[in-house]
Formats: structure tokens, sequence, C-alpha cells
């Protein structure tokens, strides 16, 4: 199937919610003011995208079949979705998968940012937005060079969590909380303006600073399904 490219101004949008089971959700800094779509249909796979009261939503749809190994495999056959996003966006915008990978990066935004999923990995890298909040369940979460210019949360069931930030210590208030104890840190450090928070109940935690200075692990806090219900 051919390429297809959907563009909405962003000042049009206050939510962008994206909540998929198929595609691997890859998200990067649009170059204009624009936030721009992109995805494969097929026989078997669709992408819908429904605007409403200013809130974009985008759901994938599976054909009505029993579907063994091949099948599945055909499913998922080039299932990317590319979306980009302005930097002046200043809405909220929610990344939902279940098995498939979220991966965000070179993306700067004033957006609030909501990443979850259930067991495909979550992966950011040179990602700044004004707030952030991942969830995972059963999954890897990985973020190289994440700054903010408020707050991030971040929390994982049983996978495991790496977090580099950018700065030193003193930019950050780092709060850690595990439930295993596998975490250099466990507790508060640092009394910066960023607030980060770091939960996980069984999954080890890693967190660093561009300066060297570094501190392990968090604490949990549900299943990804309708993880961003209240916003």
């Amino acid at each position: 199937m051919s390429l297809k490219t959907k563009t909405y101004p962003c000042a049009e949008i206050e939510k962008l919610d994206v909540n998929c089971t198929l595609y691997k959700i890859r998200v990067v800094e649009s170059p204009s003011d624009m936030i721009e779509i992109s995805w494969r249909d097929t026989a078997k796979r669709t992408l819908e995208l429904k605007l409403e009261d200013r809130t974009l939503k985008l759901l994938d749809h599976a054909a009505i079949g029993i579907y063994n190994t091949l099948a599945l495999i055909d499913l998922k056959k080039d299932a990317q979705l590319l979306i980009k996003l302005p930097q002046n966006y200043t809405g909220k915008a929610i990344f939902q998968s279940k098995e498939e990978p979220v991966h965000l990066s070179s993306l700067t935004s004033k957006a609030t940012i909501g990443v979850a999923s259930s067991t495909g990995e979550i992966l950011l890298e040179n990602v700044c937005c004004s707030q952030l909040d991942i969830r995972g369940h059963q999954v890897k979460i990985n973020c190289y060079s994440l700054d903010t210019t408020g707050s991030v949360n971040i929390s994982s069931k049983n996978g495991a969590i790496n977090c580099n930030l950018l700065g030193s210590e003193s930019d950050y208030t780092v709060s850690c909380n595990t439930g295993n104890r596998r975490c250099t840190l466990n507790g508060v450090t640092g009394q910066g303006d960023k607030k980060v928070q770091l939960n996980s109940e069984r999954g080890e935690i890693l967190f660093t600073f561009q300066n060297g200075i570094s501190t392990s692990k968090p604490t949990s806090r549900y299943d990804r399904k309708d993880a961003f219900q209240e916003w």
C-alpha cells in the first residue's frame, strides 16, 4: 500500500491522542507548525484519524479473523506510524502502545507528553518537553539525553528504567523509589528546579547525569490500559 500523509495546524489541536496495538510509533520534531502523520494501511490493517473538539485521535484497526503466526507477521508488515510534532505545540500529546515500541527522538517541544506501553520498548533520545510522563508495565524504558522545563515522571512495574539526564545534579531534584531496593539511591537527591520522579516495583532503576554523577531505581503504579484516562 502507498504511504498516506495527513497534516494539521498545531494551533488547531489541543490534544493528540495516539492509541495503537499494531503500529510501531515513532515521534520526531516537525520542521514546520504542522502536526504531520504518515502511515501505510493494508487489506488487514487500517489507521483511523478522528478530529473532534480540538482533540485528534489515532486508532488502528485489524480485520476480524483468526491469525496464525504468518498472518500476524503480514498484519504488522510495514506497520510504521511516523508523527512529526512542532516545537511550538503547547498541547498534550499521548502515545500509547500495547506490544510495539514507542520511540521519540530529536524532539524539542513545549508539549506535555505522555508515553505508555504494556510490553513494547519505550525509547527516548534527545527529547526535551515541558512535562513528561512515562508509564510501562513489563517494558524496558530507556531515556538518553532527556531534558525538561518542568517535570518528568517515569514508572514501570517489571521493566528496568535507564534515565540519562542532561545537565548536572544541581539542575534537578530526583526522587527515586523501588520496591526491591535494586537502586543505588532510594530517596531524593538534588534541589534543582527540574523535578524527576522514578518509580518501579520490581525493575532495576539507573539514572545518570551528563556530568557523570549517577544513581539508580524506582516504583510502579498501573497497567497500561487507559493509563492516561485522567488526561
